[in-house]
């Protein structure tokens, strides 16, 4: 006779396993933590040992996993707003950047329509596009810094990594990260390669099939974009109204940021 699902589900918590299906890349997670071939074995081992078909066990747990779903960037940005302090936070962030057209703010009005475009591609990223944050200076100053600490609250989301628009792994970190900065931008990409790349900051759904995956991962494009280039911008500029890449040129920065801004 046939074991139920209900023996399985059961047997699972009693041997102290919860899992959870993180929807930011559909990630399934066994206690808290991203669920890997080693601690898979263990679980099928174990179910083995109580009697249960080791072959099952992995149905069931992706059974249980999708009925516990959540999206740590959503409750992120839903705690934050609970929290906002009434203040002008961005311009109080911008201040401390040297934007070479002041008086005219280019940076604060940049940051501010990426940062906004950030929180609304996390929120529904399947309605929203957000440009690519470019910010070109000399090196050293802090660029890459800056682009880790906005991320710093929710660091497994952070990105620091090249983009490849046509590599298969490239899609699919789109829909895992929240905050991908692609270093040396001007260095690594060239002239050729600027169409794909507009075509890859604007998807707005990912459809990939994932590795050992049975059917595609259809899912909000996740990820922001936020370009570092050592005064070598130029091949970004955007003949249809900067529409995807929001170039900034920065002097300096001052770095009493990370302790005068939360992140």
């Amino acid at each position: 006779m046939a074991i139920s699902v209900v023996s399985y589900v059961t047997a699972l918590t009693d041997l102290g396993y919860s899992f959870r299906l993180n929807e930011a890349g559909d990630v399934i997670e066994v206690n808290g933590k991203r669920l890997d071939d080693f601690e898979l074995a263990t679980i099928r081992a174990r179910m083995r040992a109580e009697g249960f078909s080791a072959s099952a066990v992995d149905d069931i747990i992706k059974m249980e996993a999708a009925r516990h779903r959540y999206h740590p960037i959503k409750s992120y940005l839903t705690t934050v707003g609970m929290t906002y302090n009434g203040k002008d936070n961005i311009s109080l962030l911008a201040a401390h950047f040297e934007d070479v057209t002041r008086p005219h703010k280019t940076f604060e009005l940049w940051l501010r329509k990426w940062l906004i475009g950030a929180v609304a591609k996390a929120m529904d990223g399947a309605r929203n596009q957000n440009a690519m944050l470019v910010l070109d200076g000399p090196q050293g100053i802090g660029k890459s810094y800056f682009a880790r600490w906005l991320c710093s609250p929710m660091p497994d989301y952070f990105l620091d990594d090249a983009i490849n628009p046509g590599d298969k792994d490239s899609v699919i970190r789109l829909a895992m990260y929240w905050i991908w900065e692609v270093g040396e931008l001007g260095a690594t990409i060239r002239k050729a390669d600027v169409e794909a790349l507009k075509a890859f900051i604007s998807r707005q759904v990912v459809t990939v099939r994932k590795p050992y995956g049975k059917i595609d991962m259809v899912k909000p494009a996740l990820a922001s974009l936020i370009g570092t280039v050592n005064n070598s911008a130029g091949i970004l500029v955007d003949t249809t109204g900067n529409r995807r890449f929001l170039v900034a040129t920065i002097k300096s920065i001052d770095w009493s940021y990370t302790t005068n801004i939360d992140p």
